[in-house]
C-alpha cells in the first residue's frame, strides 16, 4: 500500500494536558483509513492537525503539503438561513453543473427539500447535506469525523452505500465509534488509544 500521510513522534498538549506523546501512525493512499478509540482520546484533534487547522508542539506530519482536504466535521457547519442548494453552491461555486448537484440531492433523499432553508431540516437531513457537500468538493483527501451520527435507521444504510459508491478508490480518513463502520470501511484501522505512549 502506498503511504499518503505519515505522523511521526507527534507531541501535542493543551496547557498541562498531554494529548499525544511520541505518537506515530500512517494513512494510506486510495484506502479507507479508519480511526477508532474512546471519546476524549484525541481523534478530532488528530484530524484537525492533519488538515492544518491546529498546530502541534513537536513531531512531524508529512504528506499533507499542497493537498486539498474536504471534511465532514462533527458539527454540520451549515448556514441555517440559506437553502440546502445554496449551502452547496457556496462551496462549489461554478465547478459543478446544477443537474449533477441535484442528482446528489436525489441520491440522499433531499431533492424535495433543496429550496428550503436549512433551519427547517431535521438533524439527519443536515447530516446528509454536510456529507453531500464534502463529497462534491474538489479534494485529494476526504476527512470525516463521525459523519453518520444523527441518521435514522431508514437512511443510515442508504447513506453508507452512497458514501462508499462516491469514495471507493479515494483516500478517506474516517473517525468512528461504530463497529459496523469500522469493519465496512476499515481497509486500514488506527486504534488511537493503543498507539499513544504515555
Amino acid at each position: 500500500m502506498k503511504v499518503e500521510i505519515e505522523v511521526s513522534n507527534l507531541y501535542k498538549t493543551y496547557g498541562e494536558i498531554v494529548v499525544f506523546n511520541h505518537y506515530n501512525c500512517t494513512f494510506y493512499s486510495q484506502k479507507y483509513n479508519c480511526i477508532t478509540g474512546p471519546s476524549g482520546m484525541g481523534k478530532t484533534t488528530l484530524l484537525r492537525m492533519l488538515m492544518g487547522l491546529e498546530g502541534y508542539d513537536r513531531g512531524e506530519i508529512t504528506g499533507i503539503e499542497g493537498k486539498r482536504f474536504s471534511c465532514v466535521f462533527q458539527e454540520n457547519r451549515l448556514l441555517e438561513n440559506f437553502t440546502g442548494l445554496e449551502n452547496i453552491n457556496m462551496v462549489l461555486g461554478n465547478k459543478r453543473e446544477e443537474k449533477e448537484i441535484l442528482k446528489e440531492f436525489e441520491n440522499v433523499g433531499l431533492y424535495n427539500s433543496r429550496h428550503l432553508p436549512v433551519y427547517t431540516y431535521s438533524g439527519g437531513m443536515k447530516r446528509r447535506l454536510a456529507i453531500v457537500r464534502a463529497i462534491l468538493a474538489d479534494y485529494d483527501i476526504i476527512v470525516l469525523d463521525e459523519p453518520f451520527k444523527e441518521l435514522d435507521e431508514k437512511t443510515y444504510l442508504k447513506c453508507l452505500d452512497y458514501f462508499e459508491e462516491k469514495t471507493k478508490g479515494k483516500t478517506v480518513i474516517l473517525s468512528t465509534h461504530n463497529l459496523y463502520e469500522m469493519e465496512r470501511f476499515g481497509d486500514h484501522k488506527i486504534d488511537i488509544e493503543s498507539n499513544i505512549i504515555q
